[in-house]
């Protein structure tokens, strides 16, 4: 029993030196851990926009001003004989105003192929024939005091393409056509062109208005030439 006292007294004692113990110690200060954020990146700002470029508006259109039209004459319903549209034929007479004088023109006789020959020099190219003619061109209506001049070159042959060959050239055989006169006055002859063989062509005189420097044409008097 008295063991049993003395070793409750002993543990007694320990407790309380324990608990004076845990009084006089200083208390332990606690881990305080400090977290350091990761730095932000640097800014780094835009570039700098370039201004605009100032708007320059277009300048105000101003439109064409619309071209002013005569108005078409209105043709006769019947195209005059002797006209590119409606040609005169071999043996007509077709009056013709050129420059303010007035001529009359006849076609008298028109030959092709072999019977042309006599009246041209040499002979035709491949695929082509000679075609002489015979004309008469008076003077009805003329300058009271001058004398006007006609020549081979007034006679242009039209294909039946509307291609113009140039002038007529003089046959070898006479009488040739060409001469001077005053009004009232006349001359005739031949001259001959060359067309593809069997093609239908045209003859036209034309009056020249000034044989040195130009060449101003009239209308002229157109003459059909058939195929045969």
């Amino acid at each position: 029993m008295r063991k049993l006292r003395l070793l409750c007294l002993g543990l007694a004692a320990i407790l309380i030196l324990s608990l004076a113990a845990c009084a006089q110690a200083p208390a332990s200060t606690p881990e305080v851990r400090v977290l350091t954020a990761a730095p932000l990146p640097t800014y780094t700002p835009y570039p700098t926009l370039e201004p605009l470029p100032t708007y320059t508006p277009y300048p105000t259109y101003t439109p064409y001003p619309s071209p002013t039209i005569p108005p078409m004459p209105t043709p006769p319903s019947t195209p005059l004989a002797g006209t590119r549209k409606n040609q005169a034929k071999i043996g007509d007479t077709v009056q013709l105003e050129s420059e303010g004088n007035v001529w009359e023109v006849t076609m008298s006789q028109v030959l092709t192929g072999q019977d042309a020959i006599p009246y041209s020099e040499g002979e035709p190219k491949s695929g082509h024939e000679f075609i002489a003619f015979y004309s008469k061109v008076k003077l009805v209506k003329g300058p009271a005091d001058k004398a006007l001049n006609v020549q081979m070159w007034d006679w242009t042959l039209v294909d039946a393409d509307g291609n113009l060959q140039g002038w007529a050239d003089l046959g070898d055989k006479g009488p040739y056509f060409g001469g001077k006169m005053f009004e009232g006055g006349s001359c005739e002859g031949w001259a001959f062109h060359s067309r593809k063989i069997g093609q239908p062509v045209s003859l036209v005189f034309r009056m020249f208005v000034n044989k040195e420097d130009s060449y101003s044409e009239s209308g002229g008097a157109w003459f059909a030439v058939p195929s045969e």
